[in-house]
């Protein structure tokens, strides 16, 4: 996760508590304390300090999605959603927790830089639209538009307004 709680409950990012190392962080789910991992393997996160299973949350992200989160306020950002544990389609959820990347104005935006199976595609739609919201992916397709797998259709060749139509 990137951003916890510090002990006055504020929301603090992890760039800025790499900062200030010497403060005490929690979790935004369950609350338990949380350690800053800043090391040279993975990007830079925080984990519980003591293990926990609150969510499933992987911090095995791209550089990439990360930067796509930074574009929205902290407090947008990591969103943990749970499902109401009376609801009667409980059973139906692989998980009952789960952290958008971004939630703002009632819409879940998620961004996917690695393969994705439809199950978890599915689960994941499912979950947040049971909850009302609405759910828009933004997938990295860079790679196959650079070994031209999918074109720019010629007719928005010329639109500089970053929008346009692929095939």
């Amino acid at each position: 996760m990137f951003s916890a709680l510090d002990i006055n409950n504020n929301l603090v990012d992890i760039d800025r508590a790499i900062k200030e190392p010497l403060n005490k962080y929690f979790c935004t789910s369950c609350k338990q304390e949380v350690i800053m991992k800043n090391g040279n393997v993975r990007i830079s996160h925080f984990a519980h300090k003591n293990k926990c299973d609150c969510d499933d949350y992987n911090n095995d992200i791209s550089e990439w999605h990360r930067n796509w989160q930074k574009k929205f306020p902290i407090k947008n950002r990591e969103v943990v959603l749970k499902i109401n544990e009376n609801d009667p389609f409980i059973e139906n959820f692989n998980k009952t927790v789960r952290r958008a990347d971004v939630l703002c104005y009632g819409y879940v935006i998620e961004f996917q830089n690695s393969p994705i199976s439809s199950e978890e595609f599915n689960d994941r739609n499912y979950f947040y639209t049971r909850l009302g919201k609405k759910v828009v992916w933004i997938f990295n397709m860079v790679d196959e538009y650079d070994n031209e797998k999918i074109t720019h259709i010629q007719e928005w060749e010329n639109n500089f307004d970053n929008v346009g139509k692929y095939k």
